[in-house]
């Protein structure tokens, strides 16, 4: 369980290496941010080669693992957007194929590349990791569009949607200042000119008269009648 936590963290490390609301700046814009990067989780050292276009393919499997780590907090995406980040993920999988390690210990898989290509592989094997621990479902990037970390849910039901309670409140304020310009919108909403109330179906004796004669002036009529009759 904990080389299957450890793996997490790694993972939503890694998604959290995009540019943030709160100010954060991209960390893997470029060769040489992505191998500082590479450098502070251990996955590279300094004779590690980076290119531009090994920090071009980290963030597309960043942007991949984000659109799964959003579904996982129920935010609805296009299906076709879902299946090309899973086609995304196969094909790197296939490009940096791991190994798998087997000890008196236990089983681990391991990338037999070097550099860039086995710290991709590190990353991948990381996701395996966690799934194979029960976690990656856990796994989630915050419901609160301006943040959008990553974080693990530890919620005891697995039912946590927000990194933090700040956006889990900026949420909720959103959601009531939403539903309050509703209501006042409802409240001046003019009424249909056609008579037609859609709540009750009725309709209005404005809409059958329509030169002015309303439903207490032919009801007022027919009552004279009875009474000359």
């Amino acid at each position: 369980m904990q080389v299957a936590a450890h793996s997490a963290d790694l993972v939503i490390r890694f998604v959290n290496t995009q540019a943030a609301g709160n100010g954060q700046p991209e960390l893997l814009g470029d060769a040489r941010a992505f191998a500082d990067w590479l450098r502070r989780e251990k996955l590279g050292g300094e004779d590690t080669v980076v290119t531009d276009a090994d920090a071009a393919e980290a963030r597309e499997l960043r942007e991949a693992l984000a659109v799964l780590l959003l579904r996982h907090v129920g935010v609805e995406t296009a299906p076709e957007v879902v299946a090309a980040a899973e086609r995304h993920l196969r094909r790197s999988a296939a490009m940096h194929p791991v190994n798998l390690l087997v000890t008196a210990d236990g089983c681990d898989v391991t990338s037999p590349q070097t550099g860039v290509a086995a710290a991709i592989g590190t990353l991948l094997a990381a996701v395996f990791r966690a799934e194979s621990g029960g976690l990656w479902a856990r796994l989630k990037m915050c419901h609160n569009p301006p943040c959008h970390t990553g974080f693990v849910d530890n919620t005891r039901n697995s039912g946590g949607l927000y990194c933090s309670s700040t956006c889990r409140s900026q949420m909720s304020m959103r959601a009531y200042r939403d539903r309050q310009r509703g209501d006042l919108e409802q409240a001046h909403r003019p009424s249909r000119s056609d008579g037609h109330d859609q709540a009750s179906g009725w309709i209005s004796p404005g809409r059958l008269f329509p030169h002015g004669d309303s439903g207490r002036q032919v009801g007022d009529a027919a009552c004279r009648q009875r009474a000359d009759a």
